[in-house]
């Protein structure tokens, strides 16, 4: 009986100092414009920021890959898994805390269960934007992927450009094909 009594608090300590069933991580520190390998453990996500303007185009792809371990260290690695895929999402502020929180939540841009993915997400609104990789099998995931980021101003520069560049050599054009129909 002592036993017994003397397990009850350590069992309630475990319940109220014991992580969510579904643990995440935000961090800064992936790069634009260059690849990345994210380790994502059985069922948690990593997420991260990226400060926008509203036009800004991100763009980018990821494959999953998963070679049947649980944890870290794992040398039995399971032959028995299905790989399904994880969750991509893009989310605003208000919906990021959401997520996080675990309520319901609305995602810009979403694709489930995917494996491999070569996406484009223009921003609607200014303001800091979440990727989100989340991992909701048992087993470790590795997603080998790229990211980049496309300024609204850039965007709308090059199409400038480019379109005063099409009138330029249509206009050259016409002007040469003039002086060859009249010297002919």
């Amino acid at each position: 009986m002592i036993k017994k009594i003397c397990l009850l608090p350590l069992l309630f300590i475990i319940l109220v100092i014991g992580v969510d069933a579904v643990d995440g991580d935000i961090s800064s520190q992936i790069e634009i414009k260059e690849s990345h390998n994210i380790l994502v453990e059985g069922v948690s996500w990593r997420a991260y920021d990226i400060d926008c303007q509203k036009g800004d185009m991100l763009l980018g792809s990821f494959e999953v890959v998963c070679d049947g371990s649980l944890f870290f260290g794992d040398e039995k690695k399971y032959d028995d898994w299905s790989l399904e895929g994880i969750q991509f999402y893009i989310l605003d502020n208000v919906n990021y805390s959401l997520f996080v929180e675990g309520q319901t939540f609305v995602a810009a841009f979403a694709r489930n269960n995917v494996l491999s993915l070569r996406w484009t997400f223009e921003v609607p609104s200014k303001g800091v934007w979440y990727i989100v990789y989340y991992n909701d099998s048992i087993y470790i995931m590795t997603i080998n992927g790229t990211l980049d980021r496309t300024d609204a101003i850039n965007s709308f520069v090059v199409l400038t450009l480019v379109i005063i560049g099409g009138f330029t050599a249509g206009g050259l054009g016409f002007i040469i094909k003039g002086k060859n129909e009249s010297h002919g």
